[in-house]
């Protein structure tokens, strides 16, 4: 697996790369979505594609006007996905589940799923939008520096652990016990 540079980002959108996401969230009675799912559509895997910036542009146009809420505004990711009516669509409880394009040698990881819009819960009988619908995310390229300035922290930073075996407890910098000892959680 390796993370999409945004070189391949703008070739899968050229080429209209099939691009996948395991999820089909959370379908429990407890979140109230999924109980408007009715005869969702739930595959193991949704297939889509990357939409280019004019076919965002034009849902982002057609987005209905709602007292309250701006959808235009909430369309801020950077990475869209087709969402077409009978063919699934992302399901409530999917975010964090992985958008990736599978090219028979690597996983190529675009990013987390985030939100959508113009479409019912998982592709259910419910109404989708008609000026377009999609979901999205933040591509995770652009996150690497974060990710490498909490990683350098963490090996840095001063932190102490309780450890014990027996009665003998110990105060061991780091996060690992000496052999024997096991970590005694707060």
């Amino acid at each position: 697996v390796r993370i999409a540079t945004a070189e391949d980002i703008n070739s899968f959108i050229t080429n209209r790369t099939p691009v996948k996401m395991v999820g089909y969230g959370l379908q429990e009675d407890r979140r109230l979505p999924s109980k408007t799912a009715g005869n969702g559509i739930y595959p193991k895997q949704l297939t889509s594609r990357i939409l280019s910036e004019n076919e965002i542009n034009g849902i982002k146009a057609n987005l209905p006007f709602v007292v309250g809420q701006n959808f235009r505004m909430k369309l801020s990711s950077d990475v869209y996905f087709e969402q077409q009516e009978g063919k699934g669509s992302v399901c409530d409880g999917d975010s964090g589940s992985g958008w990736y394009v599978d090219n028979g040698k690597e996983r190529i990881y675009i990013g987390a799923a985030s939100s959508g819009w113009g479409f019912p819960n998982c592709d259910s009988n419910n109404k989708w939008w008609e000026g377009g619908s999609t979901a999205s995310v933040s591509a995770a390229y652009k996150y690497l520096d974060l990710l490498k300035e909490a990683e350098e922290f963490a090996k840095n930073a001063p932190i102490t652990s309780r450890c014990i075996m027996g009665s003998n407890f110990k105060l061991v910098k780091g996060i690992k016990c000496p052999k024997g000892y096991k970590v005694v959680s707060n």
